[in-house]
């Protein structure tokens, strides 16, 4: 029999929670983080660092070792020296960053620089793992050295790494393995320099030791053909901590959807996006898509997914792209320490997504946000809700499971990464070996056609630990004066070993013929059904001694459910017929524990302001006579509209007192005299202010073509 692959259904079943689940998040106290080369390799490496408790920090790098203190319910903002930034190519640098403190922390980092920043949350050293596959952004077009790009930092001596790229690049052939030796805190830097729209996405990476992996871009293009150049960095997540169910929110602040990127490591993986199927992806292959709706995701296999923010180009709004990672539902978390960036961006956000339980019943800052800011996503269970902060340090806290991104703009440049995250580990089912045999001898002598029918049962309860769906057929030719001996191995831990004898007086043809098959099906019982059916047509004295012996020894480190069935059947077609037919049906029942630690605490509670802004767009735009500004408000308020030219020249200014809602400021293209304004670009600036008295501002572009 050909060897069987489980690889495939051993992941399908990892994630369908046949193993013991622990729930770890993203808090800690030790983190190993690096930073990938930016644009022009001088951005400012920050960190910033959050905790419910007084703690103490020490960073170490290979300039030396600091200590700092970080208070309770405040941020810790650190920036780092330059050279900190790994900048080399294929090349092995000591830019790693090693923090420690004494009581958990959230962590960040951000590189940040005039018009290209990007930012991302730090996995705590727990979460760390030696099977990563990276997901990126195309290369921008002739860009050069401009492309994708990522970092592998080691957590200790002596780290064997091996890479496989998925598109070639200087010297590193695409698909072809190299091996790298990392010491503690040694960061190595691959770089994409083809000027082609290929990316290191699906590139793989494996060491023998835990491992710090960033993904990242230097000037990446959202979507590809749209020019924007900004910087792109996230942490990737091992493999192992991949998920099936994915519900995505649209960022806030944009106005035509945002990118997504999936990718796989699973042949024929179906992605479903609102419940149509979308994509079919063999391993490390990658499916982008312009996301104009809430959408959920699900699939056969386990699937990384990441949203971009488009650049300005796309949508013509402030902002350019960035990076977030989408977390899987598996991953889900019940509290959230968070920091946003200072100095703050023109408009900070915050998307939170639940379950239909969790609507009404999530506190930000401790006040619970109402039930009416939450909107359905698709027709799944799950919700989201989108809320303008301000920068300072916040906290979501719930009895019920959510995720949650942050993200901001302002002109030519954003942020985004997200506000925590589980991760989920898994511990095989121990297996046991089972030894069954069992031996039927019949002897007999008739002058007549006799028809026996022999049946028995054996009822148990097993556990095994993976499944295959297997058809094997043999036809032989013997004569009954012979013995013969069929061996069949369906895997490498499993025997079935069938022995006839046949002993008769004649000689006549005998045509031997056998089937198996072997069909998995997921039930909750075990039973073995032999039934033995034998029907002789001869005049002549016979003896028939059948001895079957069966050995299941079974040791695998993947849990699952089975029920299989195996046919033998042989037939002797000459003057008499023997038909042996033996059917088990195997099927076990797996308990699960769920182990979950989630660290709450009491927190300082500071006023919630619930206020949400937006320009929807313009229309007609370009317009020759006059345009209409469509603009939302969550409640009533007065508005603020200048209309200026690029150079900064103010032509129209008007205060409106606009409903909760959509409302709309129509301009005739006429200025303070009352005079038609010249064929040009416009700038229209919607001021409002929330409950705090914060000034909230938004900008949008207006073309006139006379």
């Amino acid at each position: 029999m050909g060897q069987i692959n489980m690889r495939k259904i051993g992941w399908i079943l990892f994630f369908l929670f046949f193993y013991l689940k622990i729930f770890a998040i993203n808090q800690g106290t030790e983190f190993w983080v690096s930073f990938p080369r930016n644009f022009n390799g001088i951005g400012n490496k920050i960190i910033m660092i959050t905790s419910d408790y007084n703690a103490s920090v020490t960073i170490t790098t290979s300039a030396g070792t600091n200590t700092y203190t970080v208070l309770a319910d405040g941020i810790l903002t650190i920036t780092l020296p330059s050279y900190l930034e790994a900048i080399g190519n294929d090349s092995i640098t000591d830019t790693g960053i090693y923090i420690t403190s004494s009581e958990p922390i959230t962590l960040y980092g951000l590189n940040r620089t005039t018009e290209t920043t990007d930012g991302f949350l730090a996995l705590p050293y727990d979460s760390l793992g030696t099977t990563y596959v990276i997901l990126s952004a195309k290369g921008r077009i002739g860009a050069g050295q401009y492309g994708s790009q990522f970092t592998v930092l080691a957590t200790a001596d002596n780290t064997e790494v091996t890479i496989i790229p998925s598109v070639s690049t200087g010297s590193r052939i695409a698909l072809q393995p190299y091996n790298i030796n990392l010491n503690s805190r040694q960061v190595y830097q691959l770089m994409d320099t083809s000027s082609s729209q290929e990316d290191l996405s699906g590139t793989i990476i494996t060491s023998d030791k835990p491992v710090a992996v960033f993904s990242s871009h230097r000037c990446a293009y959202i979507p590809v053909t749209y020019e924007a150049c900004d910087y792109l960095i996230e942490q990737m997540p091992p493999a192992d901590s991949w998920g099936l169910e994915f519900a995505v929110a649209r960022l806030a602040g944009r106005a035509t959807g945002d990118t997504l990127r999936i990718i796989t490591f699973t042949d024929n993986t179906i992605v479903q996006i609102n419940g149509v199927p979308e994509f079919v992806l063999n391993k490390y292959q990658v499916a982008e898509k312009v996301m104009t709706l809430p959408s959920y995701i699900k699939s056969n296999a386990p699937i990384l997914v990441a949203q971009y923010a488009n650049g300005s180009a796309f949508d013509g709004l402030m902002g350019d792209p960035s990076m977030i990672l989408i977390t899987p539902v598996e991953q889900f978390i019940t509290k959230s320490r968070f920091v946003i960036p200072w100095p703050s961006y023109a408009s900070n956000y915050v998307s939170i997504i639940t379950t239909l339980s969790g609507v009404g019943n999530i506190k930000f800052d401790g006040n619970n946000i109402p039930s009416y800011y939450y909107s359905p996503i698709s027709t799944s269970n799950y919700y989201y809700a989108r809320l303008t902060i301000s920068a300072s340090a916040h906290t979501l806290t719930s009895d019920f499971p959510f995720s949650a991104y942050l993200y901001g703009f302002s002109n030519f440049e954003s942020y985004g990464y997200q506000a925590g995250c589980g991760t989920i580990k898994f511990t095989p089912t121990l297996t046991p070996t089972i030894t069954m045999t069992h031996t039927i001898t019949e002897t007999f002598t008739v002058t007549m056609t006799i028809t026996p029918t022999k049946t028995k049962t054996i009822t148990s309860t097993i556990t095994f630990t993976k499944t295959m769906t297997v058809t094997k057929s043999i036809t032989a030719t013997i004569t009954p004066t012979k013995t013969k001996t069929e061996t069949i191995t369906p895997t490498q831990s499993k025997t079935f070993t069938a022995t006839i004898y046949f002993s008769e007086t004649i000689t006549p043809s005998i045509t031997f013929s056998e089937t198996f098959t072997d069909t998995p099906t997921t039930t909750m019982t075990y039973t073995i059904t032999e039934t033995t059916t034998q029907t002789i047509f001869y005049t002549a004295t016979s003896a028939l001694t059948i001895t079957f012996t069966i050995t299941l020894t079974m040791t695998n480190t993947v849990a699952f459910t089975i029920t299989r069935t195996i046919t033998l059947t042989f037939t002797i077609t000459e003057s008499y017929t023997v038909s042996q037919t033996m059917t088990p049906t195997i099927s076990f029942t797996t308990t699960t524990s769920i182990t979950e630690t989630v660290i709450t605490t009491a927190t300082v509670t500071p006023a919630l302001y619930f206020f949400d802004f937006e320009i929807i767009g313009v229309f007609p735009n370009p317009f020759k006579d006059k345009t209409e500004i469509i603009f939302y408000v969550s409640k009533e308020t007065k508005v603020h509209i200048k209309i200026f030219t690029v150079s900064g020249e103010i032509v129209r200014e008007e205060y409106v007192y606009s409903k909760a809602g959509y409302n709309s400021f129509l301009w005739d293209g006429l200025n303070f005299n009352q005079k038609i304004v010249a064929s040009g670009v416009f700038i229209c600036k919607i001021i409002v202010a929330n409950d705090a008295g914060e000034k909230l501002y938004k900008f949008t572009k207006l073309i006139c073509v006379r």
